[in-house]
């Protein structure tokens, strides 16, 4: 069985390019071919893409960091309630991705996606409906597994269904994620002001399913005369395995409590902060950071080795969180957040490109080894947070905490990276 992680498919996809019957009137650019709706534009397949990971992480995962300050306003509940909020999210990311990974018919594989897609919006409107915390949780839980089951299937109907002089471009549906995180944070203030921050969430629920519509009519199994994927070529690597993957991946469980924590709560801790910015604000930016962020990585990687991207990345994440907490300015705040929004991603597209390089002939073994370090990551950091938050009063230690987990990343880089020889020349790329 493999897992997957938010970088999974971005690192896969990234490897690829270095190297090189539903009865719907159909669009402007797609045909019906029998009972299944084809696209004649790759372009649109691609669109398709970045719409479903702006509904399936974008809103559906991140739409809670802009909501949470005004959900703690209304209805009183402490921070490890909120943590733990997160937590169940990404425990059901967790158990989507792992689930999706059995070999499915592609009738099969269509039809669980559309579910997911229903799911997904389904569980978001429905948060707004309750005020009890016990049904958020389950929400938060059936939500996430659909945003994995999402993105995990939806990038791989739209990287088989690319034509291969177009498969570069398939790295642009990753901005979405940034994308719908800028467009969750733009409109959760608008939905608070008029109507309530519950209503917030059934409105951004709302938001999604044009978005949602399109994802159904325009990603479908590639037919069988669709034009062969490229075929990737294995890079040489000069890198002590033995002596850097302990380091590697334990250098990725701490990237992934350090970022989770702080994206989960950084909203939060600006609201309530003296820097004349409103929360969201640097929020926003940090989607459109995140966005920026994949094809500024695929540039830089035409000139420089991926460890040292990795680890420059982990450097300038952790400045971007603490710029914020040491200097109570709406400057840092919005430098923070370009700096944050424009590495998170990075990170886990680099780490996977890394893994898969270092063990060509054992992806799914290595998959699921980087996949379970960055989920337990993921789950332990906004509990960790929420606690530390309640006892001393405060998010300031939490992001502080949140920063040291990404440098101690980023020194155990460093350390297996010497120790292995992975910053020789060529060493992994």
């Amino acid at each position: 069985m493999q897992a997957c992680n938010p970088g999974l498919q971005i690192g896969t996809t990234l490897l690829q390019v270095l190297n090189k019957p539903q009865h719907i009137p159909p669009p402007i650019g797609i045909s019906r071919k029998g009972d299944t709706i084809v696209t004649s534009s790759p372009r649109l397949i691609i669109l398709a893409g970045l719409f479903n990971l702006a509904i399936a992480l974008g809103i559906g995962r991140f739409a809670y960091t802009a909501l949470l300050p005004a959900m703690q306003a209304t209805f009183p509940f402490s921070d490890t309630i909120a943590g733990s909020l997160a937590s169940m999210n990404n425990v059901g990311y967790l158990v989507g991705t792992i689930l999706c990974q059995k070999k499915m018919p592609e009738k099969w594989k269509i039809r669980v996606f559309r579910l997911a897609l229903i799911v997904c919006v389904g569980s978001t409107i429905a948060v707004g409906m309750t005020e009890q915390i016990v049904q958020w949780q389950s929400l938060r839980l059936v939500g996430g597994i659909a945003s994995g089951i999402l993105f995990v299937l939806g990038s791989a109907l739209v990287v088989d269904s690319v034509q291969k002089h177009l498969l570069p471009y398939a790295t642009l549906m990753y901005c979405g994620v940034g994308l719908g995180i800028a467009l969750s944070g733009a409109l959760t203030p608008v939905f608070i002001n008029y109507a309530g921050v519950m209503d917030a969430w059934i409105g951004l629920g709302i938001v999604c399913i044009p978005m949602a519509a399109y994802c159904w009519i325009v990603l479908n199994p590639p037919t069988s005369n669709s034009e062969p994927l490229i075929q990737t070529r294995t890079p040489q690597t000069k890198v002590d395995k033995s002596r850097f993957f302990p380091w590697f991946v334990a250098a990725y469980f701490l990237e992934a409590f350090g970022y989770i924590s702080s994206a989960t709560f950084i909203v939060s801790f600006l609201q309530g902060a003296a820097n004349g910015v409103s929360g969201t604000t640097p929020w926003i930016i940090t989607g459109l950071a995140a966005a920026l962020s994949i094809p500024i990585v695929s540039l830089c990687l035409r000139q420089l080795s991926a460890l040292k991207i990795l680890v420059a990345m982990y450097g300038i994440q952790c400045i971007g969180i603490l710029l914020p907490v040491y200097f109570q300015s709406a400057t840092c705040a919005i430098v923070g957040a370009i700096l944050f929004g424009g590495t998170f991603m990075g990170i886990a597209a680099q780490s996977i490109y890394i893994g898969t390089t270092l063990y060509p002939d054992r992806r799914q073994w290595i998959i699921g080894i980087l996949a379970s370090a960055y989920g337990g990551g993921q789950i332990f950091g906004p509990m960790a947070t929420g606690i530390i938050a309640d006892h001393v009063g405060g998010f300031v230690p939490a992001l502080i905490l949140s920063a040291a987990s990404v440098a101690l990343g980023g020194m155990l880089l460093v350390i297996g990276g010497f120790r292995s020889k992975g910053f020789q020349a060529n060493a992994i790329v």
